[in-house]
């Protein structure tokens, strides 16, 4: 025989299906120590690379030996070659089979010239060590020897005793079933942690995921969108309005945007039936909702007189293009008596944090895919201040302009959500040059959070 190759299944017609581990063996010394034994804890090493995390193939290897999988009377020679110059990893048995005699090869030298004794592996597997070298280079080739036979690297070849060496198992003649169970186990762990390298650095590169696309920002307020630079108009169809044209208050406003990595366009009722329950609102009294351009919005303040005087504190557009909800706020900043503006640190955090839950969960109800990214940002901040927590009569002046974090993410949970809202908080106080939240428990105390459940 000339080998053995462990392999998730073979080849198909010239194509390789799966991930293949060629194991060169020898049957000169005992099989159950050697040759089965080695097969069997590469399968074992095959299953523990297949539950790995990091093992990102569809399939596991497994064991093929000669030509198995190979139809009719096929040339074994070139059979077993052409699987070596197809295989991801190549592993050779290395246990020397017998030890030259000096005095039988050379009787008419004398002793003190006389080459030393050398160790012999089987021929067919340096054959076909020899041939891996040239098809799949050393970076994939594993020498593993049984240590009972097997005194060190002087007992490899000239060439290969300057490498990494042998990976030894250890089994004396005799062993019994228990002593080689106990060794497969540790042995197939042995080869798990030298083959999955190898095949991570063959793994085909991932194609990066598609970036998520935004909306662009206004050119006056990166917190709102174009179109809110200008009155909010949308069609009221529950009040039988074809045009609600209300204003968004002026001022330093407080964004939060959602938006998947893989939408598809809906109709635009399908978001209106869903606007109203999404939108962001942060203490407003009177709500309303319609269609207009750029999908549905929800808009969020108080009435004075007419309809359309409405000073509204919150809106939320939702883009039916790439599934983005945009949410923006601007009663987080209040006038002080003496002029300025006082940051309500302790008023966005709650609402911001149901309007995430309720987003992520809106876009995936609609079929929003893949990743989920979120922004969270505060604008404008030159003028205002933040009271200080202890003395409610000391103000700290802003000394940055703007606060913001992004994240993206498959899975979003309560966890998650309150981690990225604390990065926000942090990163709020450091535009007032104040420090950032020694734990969670703190921020969430100081911006009026509940503790999650655990």
């Amino acid at each position: 025989m000339l080998a053995d190759a462990p392999q998730c299944k073979e080849i198909f017609r010239g194509v390789q299906l799966t991930t293949t581990i060629f194991w060169s063996w020898q049957s000169d010394r005992d099989p159950k120590l050697h040759h089965y034994f080695v097969r069997d804890a590469l399968k074992d090493a095959c299953k523990l690379i297949a539950i790995d995390p990091d093992y990102q193939e569809a399939g596991r290897p497994e064991v093929d030996h000669d030509t198995k999988n190979v139809a009719g009377t096929p040339d074994i020679t070139k059979t077993i070659l052409e699987k070596i110059a197809r295989a991801n990893v190549f592993v050779a048995d290395m246990t020397p089979v017998g030890v030259t005699d000096p005095v039988a090869l050379q009787p008419n030298t004398g002793a003190d010239k006389r080459s030393e004794p050398k160790h012999l592996q089987n021929p067919n597997v340096m054959s076909e060590l020899g041939y891996a070298e040239h098809a799949l280079t050393q970076s994939r080739i594993i020498l593993v020897a049984n240590g009972a036979h097997y005194p060190g690297p002087v007992a490899l070849p000239f060439d290969w005793r300057h490498r990494s060496g042998a990976k030894v198992y250890h089994l004396k003649d005799g062993a019994t079933k228990e002593e080689i169970k106990a060794e497969q186990k540790r042995f197939a762990e042995v080869l798990k942690s030298c083959i999955a390298p190898i095949l991570a650095e063959q793994a085909p590169a991932k194609t990066p995921p598609s970036p998520i696309s935004w909306q662009p920002s206004a050119s006056s307020d990166p917190a709102i969108w174009p179109a809110a630079e200008k009155n909010l108009e949308f069609r009221n169809d529950s009040m039988e309005e074809v045009t609600r044209s209300v204003r968004l208050r002026e001022g330093t406003r407080i964004f939060v945007r959602i938006a998947p990595s893989e939408w598809s366009e809906p109709a635009r009722s399908e978001l209106e039936q869903r606007i109203s329950g999404v939108g962001l609102n942060i203490r407003a009294r009177d709500g309303d909702w319609g269609l207009n351009g750029d999908g549905a919005l929800s808009v969020w303040g108080r009435i004075f007189g007419e309809r359309n005087e409405m000073d509204v504190t919150s809106a939320t557009q939702w883009f039916k293009t790439n599934g983005e909800l945009w949410g923006v706020n601007a009663n987080c900043f209040a006038e002080e008596s003496g002029g300025g503006l006082c940051f309500a640190c302790g008023l966005p955090f709650a609402p911001i944090d149901d309007f995430l839950e309720r987003g992520i969960a809106a876009i995936r109800a609609m079929g929003g895919k893949g990743r989920i990214g979120i922004k969270l940002g505060a604008n404008d901040l030159t003028g205002s201040v933040l009271p200080d927590f202890q003395c409610q009569n000391r103000r700290f002046p802003a000394v940055s302009a703007q606060a913001s974090v992004q994240e993206e993410l498959e899975t979003w949970t309560p966890e998650e959500r309150r981690a990225l809202l604390l990065r926000f908080w942090n990163e709020l106080m450091d535009s007032y040059g104040r420090p950032h939240a020694g734990s969670m428990a703190e921020f969430e105390r100081e911006a009026c959070l509940s503790p999650l459940s655990k």
